[in-house]
């Protein structure tokens, strides 16, 4: 993690390991904040979560979940369906059509001040998250992409 903001995103279908995920994420972030209160340099500032997934990440609708109080994150593991919501949308398969949709997902990520990406999904999610990784990095944003499997 860095001294940037990190981002949850689930993918794919709204299966019952996505709630737990994403309170896990949530949890073990706000714990190590809370932990190393001077460790500003490598723990996240904020906490946001992409609603609706790919799609919310497109459209720059990220959530604060800052918000939430300690209870409601860890009640978030045993609630039906996927909380911050999720959607099945891939990347576009043209090369030229992908390149545009990345730029525009990296210009989301810079104006939030992501530097952390965690994707909860399956084959295809995780394909997403390299991509995404691949286009941070050609374009010089630190981005540390982590894939959660479902």
């Amino acid at each position: 993690m860095s001294g940037r903001n990190l981002l949850y995103l689930a993918s794919g279908g709204p299966t019952p390991v996505l709630n737990v995920s994403a309170s896990a994420v949530l949890q073990r972030a706000r714990e190590a904040r809370a932990a190393s209160p001077g460790a500003g340099q490598r723990l996240p500032r904020r906490i946001l979560a992409a609603r609706d997934g790919l799609i919310g990440l497109r459209s720059g609708e990220l959530l604060d979940t800052d918000v939430l109080r300690d209870a409601e994150v860890s009640q978030i593991a045993h609630t039906p369906g996927a909380v911050f919501g999720t959607c099945r949308d891939m990347l576009a398969d043209a090369p030229r059509a992908r390149a545009r949709e990345l730029a525009g997902i990296l210009q989301v990520l810079r104006q939030h001040d992501i530097g952390s990406l965690i994707l909860s999904g399956g084959n295809g999610s995780m394909d997403t998250a390299l991509q995404l990784h691949l286009a941070a990095r050609e374009a010089g944003w630190p981005l540390a992409v982590v894939g959660v499997p479902k």
